[in-house]
């Protein structure tokens, strides 16, 4: 086939390119392992006692508040003199919390009502971490004062939560502690599917306008139609091998992470459902980008279109992150949805609870989306304008 040869010539020439290399392969991988990496870190800080750092006024620790928080796994208690020097404390970030626990505070509690005064930095999340897991050990203080007391009375501990609600959570164990990488994963992949061939689209039609050297290439005895196909299939080649060093990205850093509770439980199934919906959605993404790049009549021209149409792909990949938020993650249109119907599908096969039908719908949606845009480009380079613009 002829057009083998026009697509062996443009992979060997997009190989050639720095940029290819670098934005396609490399940067997949360096970016979804650092994001890992960073998130593994908030994980350990926040588990390994960062948002326990507290400063309990002296005299304070002694108190029955104080010995319980002192149990906090974890947890580090510092007794500064006074209020003012806890509030240094917290503004060098040596603690989260300043809890001002007056040394009374037994005989207040034991008389009806006690008082402690919190310090934090609304600014700092790990400060209001800390104060939301001080509000929790407060909460269990007044539990037991109060169940004490009713005891006294002589009534049942029962009278303190005459609602008991039970708690089953149904999320699988794919999901637990990785909510983060499920929301931005998804996304980090459609967007290298997209980006992979960007940076070398524009020269394979725009450039070879600007060039003079399209004309040299339709005079030749290829075809157009081959010419059209062996320059889309190493365009596609290029955005699936970035699409997939993501993904290889994130099966390297999951191994690595595997101790952590940031890793993911990766299947073949879940694996075998994203190449299934990143396969189609890489024909769209090249078609895109070549429709633009032969409409263009230059290089500046093409860019521009390009970035255009990058806003339009970033939308849905970005919704795919928040839909969950708005309860329309389980309608039955977002099978419909170009770019969102994959987000969401790459998310629920991370998560372990692949829908086939949703993958099947997406692979379809996408393909005929890629075939639209084959007509298309069929049609402009089989015009002699295609050598200025259509």
């Amino acid at each position: 086939m002829k057009s083998k040869v026009v697509f062996l010539k443009e992979l060997k020439e997009m190989f050639r390119d720095r940029r290819v290399i670098v934005g396609a392969f490399v940067m997949p991988l360096l970016l979804i392992f650092l994001m890992m990496q960073m998130f593994g870190l908030i994980e350990r800080s926040v588990s390994g006692g960062q948002a326990t750092k507290i400063a309990i006024v002296k005299g304070g620790e002694t108190t029955a508040l104080g010995k319980a928080l002192s149990k906090i796994p974890n947890a580090t208690i510092r007794t500064p003199d006074d209020v003012a020097a806890g509030k240094a404390l917290l503004e060098k970030g040596s603690v989260r919390l300043v809890l001002d626990i007056h040394k009374d505070f037994d005989n207040q509690l034991a008389q009806g009502s006690a008082k402690v005064g919190a310090y934090y930095d609304s600014s700092d999340p790990l400060s209001a971490l800390s104060l939301r897991i001080i509000e929790e050990a407060v909460s269990e203080t007044n539990k037991i004062s109060a169940t004490a007391r009713i005891g006294e009375k002589g009534l049942a501990p029962s009278v303190l939560t005459p609602i008991a609600l039970a708690k089953n959570d149904t999320a699988k164990p794919e999901a637990k502690g990785a909510e983060m990488l499920l929301s931005l994963l998804p996304y980090m992949i459609i967007i290298w599917a997209f980006y992979g061939g960007f940076s070398s689209v524009s020269d394979m039609m725009a450039g070879e306008k600007e060039r003079g050297t399209l004309e040299t290439l339709l005079l030749s005895p290829v075809k157009r139609n081959d010419i059209a196909l062996g320059k889309i299939l190493a365009l596609s080649v290029i955005c699936l091998a970035s699409a997939l060093s993501a993904v290889l990205g994130v099966v390297l850093t999951n191994t690595i992470q595997k101790q952590s509770g940031m890793a993911l439980q990766l299947t073949p199934v879940s694996i075998a459902a994203i190449i299934a919906m990143v396969l189609p959605l890489v024909a769209m993404f090249s078609a895109l980008l070549f429709v633009v790049s032969t409409w263009a009549k230059n290089m500046r021209e093409a860019q521009t279109y390009l970035t255009s149409l990058s806003f339009v792909i970033l939308i849905p990949a970005v919704f795919s992150n928040i839909i969950g938020f708005t309860g329309m993650d389980k309608a039955p249109w977002l099978k419909l949805v170009p770019v969102l119907n994959v987000g969401a599908g790459l998310r629920q096969a991370l998560m372990g609870a692949t829908d086939w039908s949703l993958v099947g719908v997406a692979a379809i949606v996408h393909l005929v989306v890629a075939i639209v845009c084959w007509q298309i480009i069929l049609r402009m380079i089989n015009r002699d304008r295609v050598l200025v613009r259509i």
